[in-house]
Parts: structure tokens; sequence; C-alpha cells
């Protein structure tokens, strides 16, 4: 999970936006339950399914989520439009392109409403001995998203020069442009509505 506060304000709102009473919700690639905690914490209202390849992950979130499930992203075990948010945090860039596409197919089959994907889009994450330490294996662009019917948002700058004049020219233009310009970016989250 990303550290950045912008990104989790932008999960957690549109997970909060889906009008139903009591959204049914997976986190799918849950890991240690940290979206699960931040969905607890500030959604209260849902009912909230971690789901993950990693038997450990699964027990040790079980007091987190309502419900836990063993599983592979790419091959969910749910039945079609069960779900009314999708959410797969951080993990499509450790999948190669065509288990990428798998699970985006497996997301799109499952969900009732929204689909919600974030990734790194910052180079820096896929090149050298940093990627293939924490197993980024595909770099996916705002126009891959797009392709399916995503609207792509930006978090962060991925211009990272040095000195005063740099640092706040990021942080004042850079930054907020790259929300509507996901294409600088750091971070990008993808949402796309399903059947209304």
């Amino acid at each position: 999970m990303s550290s950045s506060p912008l990104l989790i304000e932008h999960v957690l709102n549109s997970i909060g936006a889906v009008d139903e009473m009591t959204p049914i919700v997976i986190d799918v690639a849950s890991g240690m339950g940290k979206w699960g905690f931040l969905i607890k914490l500030h959604i209260r209202d849902c009912y909230l399914i971690g789901l993950d390849i990693n038997r450990e992950y699964v027990k040790k979130t079980k007091n987190i989520y309502d419900d836990v499930i063993l599983a592979d992203a790419c091959h969910l075990p749910i039945k079609n439009f069960c779900v009314d948010v999708s959410l797969a945090c951080e993990i499509i860039e450790h999948l190669d392109k065509a288990e990428g596409l798998k699970m985006l197919n497996e997301l799109f089959r499952i969900t009732k409403k929204r689909v919600i994907i974030t990734t790194p889009a910052d180079k820096r994450y896929f090149v050298g001995k940093k990627a293939k330490d924490i197993g980024h294996k595909t770099m996916w662009n705002p126009n891959d998203f797009r392709k399916f019917g995503f609207k792509v948002r930006g978090v962060g700058c991925r211009f990272h020069r040095k000195g005063k004049i740099m640092a706040l020219l990021r942080h004042f233009i850079l930054k907020p442009l790259s929300y509507v310009l996901p294409e600088m970016a750091e971070l990008i989250i993808a949402i796309k509505e399903q059947r209304k």
C-alpha cells in the first residue's frame, strides 16, 4: 500500500460514494489488511471481504475483514456481479500483462458498481534492482486503463529534481496538475463505473 495520504483519500472517497445501504467491498490481494483497516475505520457501514493468495495473510487478517478468501486474483471464486466495489491496490504491476488482463476481466465479472485500481506510474518503480526486489513486472499507463473505460486520475508527481524552486513548483503546480494529467503522476488511480 502506498503511504501517500492523497491516494488513501481518493480510494476511500471512491468506495464511500457508492449508493448502497451496506455495500459489499472486496479487497483483492489484501495482504496484511492495511486497506481493510482503513476502510473499516472510515466506512463503517459495509461488508468487507479480504482476498489473498498467501495463506498466512488470510489467517492474520480474519479479525479485520468480515470474510476472508484464499484465492488467486486472476481466478476469483465469486459469482458474477455479487460485489458492489472491487479494490485492487498496487497489485497489477506485480503481474505480467496477460495476468493483469485476466485480473481485470475477473474484477469486471464480479463487480456491480465500481472497480478501483491503483498502481505506480513512475518509471523509477520499474527499472533496476529495486523494481526486481519489490516484484514489479509491468507498468500500466493511463491509456491502458482508459481503453477499458476507466476514469484515470494522478496522485503525486514523478518529477524529482532538487532545489527549493523545484520543490515549490512540484508541490503547488505539478502535483495538482497531475490529478488531471495522470501521465505526469507518481501513482494513478483508475476507477470504472460498472452497470447502473
